[in-house]
């Protein structure tokens, strides 16, 4: 009976044109979200690398000196990013990334992206993780808010509890047939960002070989 009174509501769900057009909207943001933070992960790593390069060549090809002198120098290091970051940044954001690391002293950690952002940053950005976190939930409120209103006023809940279901079965039921709705909306975009992980197009974040 659960499973029956799931594809009532899926099927339901997608006759429902508020539905479909809400759908199509948080689906291309997901995937807009997940290809922008590909690309911005992608851009970021690389100019980390470039930087780690360039400072670890600085130190090899410096003059002949003491190795006390040397190890004043000092170096910078850059703080990796997750490889899962693109869909999640989390607080990389406001995190420092760099820093100077050099003899006898411990220097803080500095240069944090939101230092050179505009203040809009702290209204967050446009990522996976916030399309799931605030616009799917709104989508699943808005599509299952009148589940149990609906069937009372048409009569067919009574109909249900009077052939043995009860209102856990009939709850149940109406909760997995909203999640294969929802599913409808969020699998593609993470088959997506799985893809991208899976085939490197998205590169893990680690030491500098």
């Amino acid at each position: 009976m659960i499973r029956s009174i799931a594809h009532k509501e899926f099927s339901s769900a997608l006759r429902d044109r508020r539905f479909a057009v809400l759908g199509l909207l948080l689906l291309a943001l997901l995937l807009a979200a997940t290809l922008v933070g590909q690309r911005g992960y992608a851009a970021l790593q690389a100019e980390r690398a470039v930087a780690q390069r360039t400072v670890n060549e600085q130190f090899h090809h410096q003059p002949g000196r003491h190795p006390h002198r040397v190890a004043h120098y000092g170096t910078f290091a850059f703080r990796p990013r997750a490889a899962l970051s693109f869909l999640d940044a989390g607080l990389d954001s406001f995190t420092d990334a760099v820093v100077y690391l050099e003899a006898h002293q411990q220097n803080s950690v500095n240069f944090s992206p939101a230092q050179q952002a505009g203040s809009l940053i702290r209204f967050g950005e446009l990522t996976v993780a916030f399309v799931l976190q605030t616009l799917v939930p709104l989508l699943l409120i808005f599509l299952c808010f009148g589940a149990f209103a609906e069937e009372r006023e048409a009569g067919t809940l009574r109909v249900l509890l009077s052939q043995g279901v009860t209102l856990r079965q009939v709850a149940w039921g109406k909760i997995a047939g909203y999640g294969w709705a929802a599913a409808l909306v969020v699998a593609p975009a993470l088959a997506l960002a799985g893809t991208l992980l899976l085939s490197g197009e998205a590169p893990a974040g680690g030491a500098d070989r």
